[in-house]
C-alpha cells in the first residue's frame, strides 16, 4: 500500500494508506467525502457546554472529595505564593549568573526543575483537586476561584510584619511601608507560562506598589468617615459656629483635591462659592464676638464688607456716647505720672515732633481741664479727635508713627483715667475699650486694597500683629496677642485670600468656557450633581455628619480596628487586583494538537 500525507485547508493533515495503483485525484476525493461526513455527524450532536463540556473534554470526574471543594482552592492558593517565590529566586539566580560558567549551567537546572513542580502542581489542581472546573488550558478570563484567591491573601500577610512602618502614626511612613509591602506581595505572585517573565515581573511589582500605597490613605479616609478626627482648628471653628466645606473639615489630601476642584466647570464655581460664602461668615462671626462684650451684634441682613464694617463702628461708637453723660473726670497722681512719663518718649522725636506733640497734650487735653475736673462728653470730644489724629499719622512717615505712638499713649491714660474716676461704671468703659480696640484691628484688616471690606483669615493674623504694643511683638510671639488664636486658627483652615464669591454673571461665563462638552446634558447633569455637595443646605448635612455622627464608643472602636488592617489590606491588594482584573496569573495547562490518521480501503 501507498501512503499518502494530505493537509486541509484548516490545516489538519491525514496520512492516507491508499491501495497499490490509487491516484491523487483518487485521494483527495476520498478524503473531501471523508471529511464531509464528519461534519455531517458532528453538526448533527450539539456538543456539551459549560462544566459538563469541560469534564468531558479532558475525561475527568466530577470532585468527591474535600480537595474538589473551595478548601482545595484555598490548599492550592497558600502554594502559589512559595512556588512563585521559588520561580523568583532561581531565575534571579539564572539572571545573574556569568554566561556560560557552571554556575549558569546549574541555577538553570534548578530554574527548569522549579517550573516542571510548578507546572505538575498546576496540573493536579486543576485536573484532580477541582475536578475539571476550570477550561484545560487555565483559568478561563473573568473567571476567579474564591477559595485560590483568599489562599493567596492569608499566604502574603506575613510580608505586613516583615515591612516596618505600617503602623506608624504619620500617614506617608504607613504610606511608604505599604508601598513596599505591596511590592513584596506583587513580585510573589506567579507568572503564567505563555507571558514574559521580567516584564510581567516588572508590572506585578508596579502594580503591588501602587495599591499597595493606596491602601493606607484609603483606609484612613473610611475610618474618618465612621469616626471623623478633625484638628483642634477645625473643631475650634465648629464649635463656634463657623461653616466649612467638607475639604476644610477634612484637611490634608481632601483640602488640597478640593482645591484643585475649583478649576473644574460649574463644579469648581461652586465650592468658590460656598469658600467666599464661609469667609463672609468668619467675617460677621469676628465682627459679632469684637460687639458681643457690649451686647451688640451685625443686623442679621448686613451684607459683609464696608457696610458691616462702618455698622460695627456705629455700634461702638452709640454705646459708649450714651455713657458719656453719666461720668465725670477727676485728675489724680496716676494720670499726672503717666503724663510725666511722656517726656521720655519725645526724646526720640525730631524737634518739630516733639514741639507738635506738646502742643497737642497742653492746648487738646490739659487746657480742657477746669478745677482738674472733665465732663463725659469733652472727654468724648477729645477721644474723637485724638482717635482721628492717631488714625492720620498712621499713613504718615516714620517719624509720624512715632508721634502716633506717643498720641495714643495719651489717650490710653486718658481711658485709664476714665475707669479709676467712675468705678460704678468702669466694667462697661472697660468693655467699650476693648470692644474698641479690636474693631480697629478688624478695620485695618479690611482695608486692604481691592477687598472691599471684606478681609480673609491671613489679613486678619497681619492686623493683629501689628496692633500688638508689647515690646518686640513679644505676645505676638508668645500666641497671646488679643484675637491672634482665632486669627490664626482661620488661617490654617480657610484660605489665605478672599475667594471669588461666584456671582450668576461669574457662573454663566464658566458654563460658556466650558464648550460643547460642558454643554451635553449628561456632563452637565454629572457637574451639577457634584456641585449640589456644595449648595448651603449640603454642606450643613455633610458637616453634621462628618462631625457629630460616631462619636460613640462603637465608632471609635470600629475606627481603630479598621486602622489596623491598612498593613494586611496593603499586601492583599495585588491577589485581590489580579483576580479582579480578570488575569488569574496561573499556569496555563497547553492543549493537545489535533491530528487525524485515516487509512483507505477500496470497494
Amino acid at each position: 500500500m501507498t501512503v499518502f500525507k494530505i493537509t486541509s485547508p484548516e490545516g489538519d493533515t491525514y496520512e492516507i494508506d491508499a491501495p497499490e495503483g490509487a491516484t491523487e485525484e483518487e485521494v483527495l476525493e476520498f478524503v473531501e467525502q471523508h471529511v464531509s461526513e464528519q461534519r455531517e455527524k458532528e453538526n448533527k450532536t450539539p456538543p456539551p457546554v459549560g462544566l459538563e463540556a469541560a469534564r468531558a473534554q479532558a475525561n475527568i470526574a466530577p470532585p468527591t472529595d474535600i480537595m474538589g471543594s473551595p478548601i482545595g482552592g484555598f490548599v492550592r492558593g497558600m502554594r502559589d505564593i512559595p512556588d512563585a517565590g521559588a520561580e523568583l529566586i532561581t531565575r534571579g539566580l539564572e539572571a545573574v549568573a556569568p554566561a556560560g560558567s557552571g554556575f549558569e549551567t546549574w541555577a538553570k537546572g534548578q530554574r527548569e526543575d522549579v517550573q516542571a513542580i510548578n507546572r505538575q502542581a498546576e496540573l493536579e489542581y486543576q485536573r484532580d483537586w477541582r475536578g475539571g472546573q476550570f477550561q484545560p488550558g487555565g483559568v478561563s478570563a473573568g473567571e476567579i476561584d474564591p477559595g485560590r484567591l483568599v489562599g493567596n491573601i492569608a499566604a502574603t500577610l506575613p510580608l505586613a510584619a516583615v515591612v516596618p512602618g505600617g503602623a506608624a502614626a504619620s500617614l506617608p511612613a504607613r504610606i511608604a511601608s505599604g508601598g513596599g509591602a505591596g511590592t513584596l506581595a506583587g513580585l510573589l505572585q506567579p507568572v503564567p507560562e505563555d507571558q514574559p517573565y521580567w516584564e510581567t515581573k516588572g508590572e506585578q511589582g508596579m502594580t503591588g506598589f501602587g495599591f499597595g500605597a493606596i491602601a493606607p490613605p484609603a483606609i484612613t479616609g473610611v475610618s474618618r468617615l465612621i469616626k471623623p478626627q478633625p484638628s483642634p482648628a477645625v473643631s475650634q471653628m465648629l464649635a463656634e459656629g463657623q461653616e466649612l466645606t467638607p475639604g476644610q473639615i477634612a484637611g490634608g489630601i481632601a483640602a488640597d483635591l478640593e482645591e484643585k476642584a475649583m478649576s473644574i466647570p460649574i463644579v469648581g464655581t461652586m465650592i468658590r462659592s460656598q469658600r467666599a460664602k464661609n469667609v463672609e461668615f468668619f467675617n460677621r462671626r469676628t465682627i459679632n464676638k469684637a460687639l458681643m462684650g457690649i451686647g451688640a451684634k451685625l443686623n442679621r441682613g448686613t451684607e459683609m464688607g464696608h457696610k458691616a464694617i462702618d455698622e460695627m463702628h456705629s455700634k461702638i461708637s452709640a454705646k459708649y456716647t450714651a455713657l458719656l453723660p453719666k461720668i465725670n473726670i477727676g485728675v489724680d497722681r496716676a494720670f499726672g505720672k503717666q503724663i510725666n512719663n511722656l517726656d521720655a518718649l519725645t526724646q526720640y522725636l525730631t524737634p518739630d515732633k516733639a514741639r507738635q506733640f506738646q502742643t497737642i497734650l497742653k492746648s487738646d487735653v490739659l487746657d480742657r481741664f477746669i478745677g482738674g475736673q472733665m465732663s463725659g462728653n469733652t472727654l468724648g470730644k477729645i477721644q474723637t479727635k485724638l482717635r482721628t489724629l492717631s488714625e492720620k499719622l498712621n499713613r504718615g512717615t516714620p517719624d509720624d508713627l512715632m508721634l502716633k505712638d506717643a498720641v495714643d499713649e495719651i489717650r490710653n491714660a486718658l481711658q485709664k483715667l476714665s475707669m479709676r474716676s467712675n468705678p460704678q461704671h468702669a466694667a462697661e468703659l472697660k468693655r467699650l475699650h476693648r470692644a474698641y480696640q479690636k474693631s480697629m484691628t478688624i478695620k485695618d484688616a479690611a482695608s486692604a486694597r481691592g477687598s472691599e471690606g471684606i478681609f480673609s483669615p491671613a489679613q486678619l493674623t497681619a492686623a493683629v500683629r501689628k496692633a500688638d504694643k508689647s515690646r518686640s511683638k513679644s505676645a505676638f510671639a508668645r500666641g497671646k496677642a488679643s484675637m491672634q488664636r482665632e486669627a490664626e486658627a482661620a488661617q490654617s483652615v480657610l484660605a489665605n485670600r478672599v475667594p471669588d464669591s461666584g456671582t450668576p454673571g461669574r457662573i454663566f461665563a464658566t458654563l460658556a468656557a466650558g464648550g460643547a462638552t460642558a454643554a451635553e446634558p449628561s456632563t452637565l447633569a454629572a457637574l451639577g450633581g457634584l456641585g449640589a455637595a456644595y449648595t448651603t443646605p449640603a454642606q450643613r448635612a455633610i458637616q453634621y455628619l462628618m462631625t457629630r455622627r460616631g462619636q460613640g464608643g462603637r465608632a471609635g472602636l470600629l475606627s481603630g480596628a479598621l486602622q489596623r488592617t491598612s498593613p494586611a489590606a496593603s499586601v492583599a491588594a495585588p491577589s485581590v487586583y489580579g483576580a479582579s482584573a480578570g488575569d488569574p496569573l496561573r499556569i496555563r495547562i497547553p492543549r493537545p494538537e489535533k491530528r487525524s490518521d485515516v487509512i483507505m480501503g477500496r470497494d
